[in-house]
């Protein structure tokens, strides 16, 4: 019994003692009314009928007594006035006592009553006649009459009177089992009410026992589970025993659901906050050596920023260099232009004056001394040429360094030293030449002395210098046109250059941004480490 109460719904465990309660004190109320009711129709009874039967039987017994005193009044001696009052109170009193016996009968009697009535209205009237002779004789007859009173009347009115009599014991009785009867239902009433206030006491005594044991005790396990869980050591591998149905045993299985998803999940964490504390650890390692890179990322930035300058500074040599090796180039194409010019000259002195062998010997050491000079500017070029291929052979050098952004110099100071060494190897053809010629004027002046015949000899030898020189000048304007380009590629570094040290610049910017950034990871790497550590000493108090 108590298992099915206690695995009642709350609201049941409250409703039913107050329902059951209800029914007791309504089931005392409908006995209180049903005590009450039964009273009212027993005093309903009582009034409406039994008293007023049995005051309609005793005045009935009375007015017939009073009708028979007047009946033996007149026998004796009254005057007439006397006599006539006794025979009025003689007629009304047997009118009012056979009125009431008859109002008496309309009360719905028993049938033993309604016989009694029948019998009384049967001896009434046999009385009611003899005592009217009774009357009649006083006057004539006397002694007949106080005979007949004393005989035959006397008998009837008895008679009569004992109807009435036992008229009235029965209506005695019939009160007085009325009112036994209502004394018994309220005895009733009182027994049964005791028996209900008895079991509603037992009950209450048992709800204030048993109510208080099926409700606080699994409340209190509850309670205490949750006091050691916050209070304890942190075990979460306990249950709390929830083996009722009602609302208690409910959240004692919620709990106990909430603990079984609770403990792999503070397991869980207590793995990740080590994972984290590994994580944080490794990231503040990494942070580190992060910043040492950064510092080295900076210092690079700056060796770079620096062979930036540097190669600046070069670009603008090589350009200088470049420019003059074009002045340079185009002083020797002056040169080469008057040395054709002057071999231009040589060749016509030595057509139209071919005999004059003097002269031309003249011209021809004059050809010596221009060729002579040619050597040197030749020199000179050549010289241009070695340094122009130094110089581009150090803006190579300097691309290299500069990665990427110098890769498109490389290839023009590549192409400068392939032009470079063109212009060397023209230079050393074009010295080849120039010593050749000069070794031919030599001979050509021996020839002079030796003879004229060999005049048409030199003259097509000068025909070749014009050859050369005109080749000269052709690899001159090649310089030229070199050294211009030299000089524009020199510019486009020096641009690119500048680009480069203002990229280097902002590099250095962002390094140093990039070192604030990695000092703050740093900083945050160190609070995680720790915060993870405090995450996991603090699941470390529970017991999984």
């Amino acid at each position: 019994m108590l298992r099915l109460f206690a695995d009642l719904k709350f609201r049941w465990k409250i409703a039913l003692p107050i329902l059951v309660l209800a029914v007791l004190l309504m089931l005392m109320g409908l006995l209180a009314m049903r005590s009450i009711e039964h009273l009212v129709q027993a005093s309903t009874q009582l009034t409406n009928r039994s008293l007023p039967a049995v005051s309609l039987l005793l005045n009935a017994d009375r007015d017939l007594y009073q009708a028979f005193i007047a009946e033996r009044s007149l026998l004796g001696d009254f005057t007439e006035e006397h006599a006539q009052a006794l025979r009025d109170s003689h007629r009304e009193n047997l009118s009012q006592a056979h009125e009431r016996v008859n109002r008496y009968a309309t009360l719905q009697p028993s049938p033993e009553a309604r016989r009694l009535v029948e019998e009384f209205n049967r001896g009434f009237e046999r009385w009611k006649a003899t005592s009217e002779r009774v009357l009649a004789m006083t006057r004539e007859y006397p002694a007949g009459a106080t005979a007949l009173s004393f005989g035959e009347s006397e008998k009837l009115f008895e008679a009569a009177r004992d109807a009435i009599d036992k008229l009235g014991e029965l209506e005695d009785a019939t009160a007085e089992a009325l009112g036994q009867s209502a004394i018994d239902q309220g005895i009733a009433n009182r027994v049964q009410q005791g028996t209900l206030v008895m079991i509603g006491l037992l009950i209450c005594t048992l709800l204030a026992f048993a109510f208080p044991m099926l409700v606080t005790r699994p409340l209190q396990r509850l309670l205490e589970r949750l006091e050691q869980i916050a209070d304890g050591d942190g075990d979460l591998r306990g249950r709390v025993e929830a083996s009722s149905r009602d609302e208690l045993g409910q959240l004692g299985r919620a709990f106990n659901r909430f603990l079984d998803k609770l403990q792999p999940m503070i397991a869980e964490i207590g793995s990740l906050a080590g994972s984290v504390s590994t994580s944080a650890r490794d990231q503040a390692g990494l942070a580190a050596r992060n910043d040492e890179l950064i510092s080295n990322e900076f210092a690079a930035v700056d060796q770079v920023s620096t062979a930036a300058t540097e190669m600046s500074a070069a670009v603008h040599e090589v350009a200088r260099s470049a420019q003059q090796a074009a002045d340079t180039a185009r002083e020797a194409d002056e040169q080469s232009r008057h040395g054709a010019q002057v071999v231009g000259a040589s060749i016509t002195v030595i057509r139209a004056l071919a005999s004059d062998v003097g002269n031309a010997a003249k011209t021809i050491r004059a050809l010596e001394e221009e060729t002579a000079s040619i050597g040197a500017v030749l020199e000179v070029i050549r010289t241009i040429a070695e340094q122009t291929n130094l110089l581009a052979l150090n803006a190579a050098i300097e691309a290299a360094r500069a990665g990427d952004q110098g890769r498109g110099f490389a290839v023009v100071a590549d192409e400068v030293r392939a032009l470079a060494a063109r212009t060397q190897e023209s230079t050393v053809d074009i010295q080849a030449r120039i010593e050749r010629l000069q070794s031919g004027v030599q001979q050509a002046v021996r020839a002079m002395e030796s003879g004229g015949g060999k005049a048409t000899d030199s003259v097509q030898r000068v025909a070749d210098v014009e050859q050369v020189l005109d080749g000269t000048r052709g690899a001159i304007q090649r310089i030229n046109d070199m050294a211009a380009q030299i000089a524009t590629a020199c510019e486009e570094q020096s641009s690119v250059t500048e680009e480069i040290a203002r990229n280097i610049d902002e590099i250095r910017t962002l390094s140093n941004q990039a070192t604030q950034m990695s000092e703050q990871s740093t900083q945050a790497s160190r609070g995680l480490s720790e915060l993870s550590g405090q995450l996991a000493r603090l699941v470390g108090r529970f017991q999984v």
